[in-house]
């Protein structure tokens, strides 16, 4: 929800942002979408002094970075690429999926992440390169 207080507080730095993000402004909180850890980076350099804990949300497939800036939780999410600090850790599983095609099920071989190696822990500073 909407909440003009969070609003007018972060309005000077959302005119910055690039003019094709996308964001929500909550009660006290800042959502934020980027696909890459480019556009990840650019969106935390709006919030200097700040450290993120990043986190790979296995349900979605993608990273989540959260901070907390002069009073306001902040989240950037649907990062799609891994960090460059961190390597997936991969499993070949079989997979029984139905095919929309013939209806029928179909037994195959994929590759899953299951987990990642970071060799950080697990914080990523606001200027640092990942």
């Amino acid at each position: 929800m909407y909440n003009h207080e969070t609003f007018r507080k972060l309005c000077p730095t959302l005119i910055q942002f690039p003019e094709d993000a996308y964001f929500d402004v909550y009660s006290r909180s800042l959502d934020i979408q980027a696909h890459t850890q480019a556009e990840a980076t650019v969106i935390r350099r709006f919030f200097p002094g700040t450290t993120w804990k990043k986190e790979w949300n296995a349900e979605c497939k993608w990273w989540e970075y959260h901070t907390d800036h002069d009073g306001i939780h902040i989240k950037i999410y649907a990062v799609t690429e891994g960090p460059k600090t961190c390597t997936a850790i991969t499993e070949t599983r079989t997979v029984t999926k139905r095919v929309p095609v013939t209806f029928k099920d179909e037994t195959t071989e994929e590759t899953v992440i299951v987990g990642w190696d970071c060799t950080d822990n697990q914080e990523v500073a606001t200027n640092a390169p990942e």
